[in-house]
This record gives C-alpha cells, structure tokens and sequence, in this order.
C-alpha cells in the first residue's frame, strides 16, 4: 500500500547504513546522499491529506533543508519559504521547482477547480473571524460577534442557510478562539449545518473562550447541531467546564451525522 510522505521522511524509514536519513526528507542513497541531484529528489512537496496530486485544493508544504529553494511562474500559487499558498482554484495543471546550485526539480499539480463551494473550491475557513462568520448564518438570531466587518461576510460565503444540495468547506489554519469572545457553535435546531467540513488536520482551541448554550436549541461544542453533515479531519481542543447533556465536543447534537 502506497505510503503518505508523513511516513516516508521520519529519518528512520530503513535504519540501513546503505541509505542517509533525515527527518522532513525522503531516504538518500549513502554513497550519493550529500549531491545536490540526491537532495533535490530527496526534498518532498507535503499536500493535505485529503488531497493528491492531480486534485489539489488546499495549501501545502514543501522543505527547504540543505539550502532547497522552492519557486513558480504561476500566478495561481504563492510560494514563501516552506509554505504555498492557493491564490485561486481553476481547473488547471500548474507547475513548481525546485532549486540547488545548478540543478532544478520540476513538479506539475492539477488545482481542482468548480464554483465558490463546490469540493474542488471549497469555502475556505482561514481565521477566528470566518468561524464566527458562519455560525452567524446559520441562527435565527444574529450571534455578538467582536470580529464584525473584519471578516467573510455572507455575500463572501455566498449560499443559502436553507441549502440543501452539496457544499464544501476547508479548514485551512490553525485557530484560537480568544479569551474575550463567547463561542456559539455552528448549527442550530432551526438551521443545522448540513454539508461537508474539511478540518485539514487543523486544530480549533476553545480553552479560553466562553461557551455558549441553549437546550434543545444547540448544544455545547464546535458544531451545535448538525443534520446529514459529514465532518472529517478536524481536532478541537477543550479546557472549560461545562454543565450540559449536549456536549459534544466536535458535534453536540448530530443527526444523520
């Protein structure tokens, strides 16, 4: 079975005085592992999880050690230092490289495109703001939100509370949700979030943050109340207490979930 490039660059892959191995690179011949055409090949372009090579949608990594460059001429990327980050999402194949002294590795990667929601353009979650933003949609009363105006709007994320066709959302940073704000989850008894929400293998931290509640109406966690949803890859951190049946954690009341 085909291994993640996780797996590949641990450093201890053979532990064989015939191969070089260093964490974040993939295994080097010995005899070859110090030139630059074994380190160029040795360097891995990390994606998301749940994405490959020819569908990409998300922000990825690439390793920059033993002096690696990493550069583009397209302009759906931005490359700076180990991070490249998706400008935009046609559908359309797109090429890096990557550099050392007189040696250039080139990659090709096919961006999956679509409409604004869509799995291969999903709306993209990047900051505390954006979460506030979309529980917001989603109650019948509007939630006290600190970050109002600094963030996507409902214009930006453009669909319908009351969808209930496909759509897609991507977690693509780590977030905090700060001390001075009151998290209300996302989904309620009246409008529940119904879609697909990529966690990235990103990490949402409640630990300082007030948590609200409301009985039968949403419950105590990341999602409030959920109907067909599917939610993947997400990791949520919790240091609060807590006095409900409906905690969760990740989904508090979840149904078809």
């Amino acid at each position: 079975m085909p291994k993640a490039t996780n797996a590949l660059t641990t450093g201890s892959l053979f532990n064989n005085a015939n191969w070089t191995e260093s964490a974040g690179l993939y295994p080097r011949p010995a005899a070859i592992a110090n030139t630059n055409a074994a380190i160029l090949a040795a360097s891995p372009m990390t994606l998301n999880s749940a994405d490959c090579i020819n569908s990409v949608v998300s922000n990825f990594t690439v390793s920059t050690a033993n002096g690696v460059a990493w550069g583009t001429e397209s302009n759906h990327l931005q490359i700076l230092g180990t991070n490249v980050t998706l400008q935009s999402h046609p559908d359309s194949i797109v090429e890096i490289y990557a550099y050392r002294s007189n040696l250039v590795k080139n990659l090709q990667l096919k961006l999956a495109g679509g409409e604004l929601g869509s799995k291969g353009n999903p709306y993209r979650i990047s900051s505390e703001g954006d979460l506030f933003a979309l529980a917001n949609m989603l109650y019948s009363n509007e939630v006290v939100d600190p970050y109002e105006g600094m963030h996507k709007s409902a214009s930006d994320f453009n669909f319908d509370p009351d969808y209930e066709g496909e759509l897609y959302f991507l977690l693509d940073n780590d977030i905090t949700i700060t001390s001075d704000s009151t998290w209300y989850p996302i989904g309620s008894s009246e409008k529940p979030f119904r879609w697909n929400f990529d966690g990235g293998n990103h990490v949402i931290d409640f630990s300082n943050c007030e948590l609200s509640y409301s009985g039968g109406d949403y419950g105590i966690g990341c999602f409030g109340n959920t109907e067909g949803a599917t939610i993947s890859n997400l990791i949520v951190i919790y240091n609060n207490s807590a006095s409900c049946a409906d905690f969760g954690g990740i989904v508090a009341l979840a149904t078809s979930s």
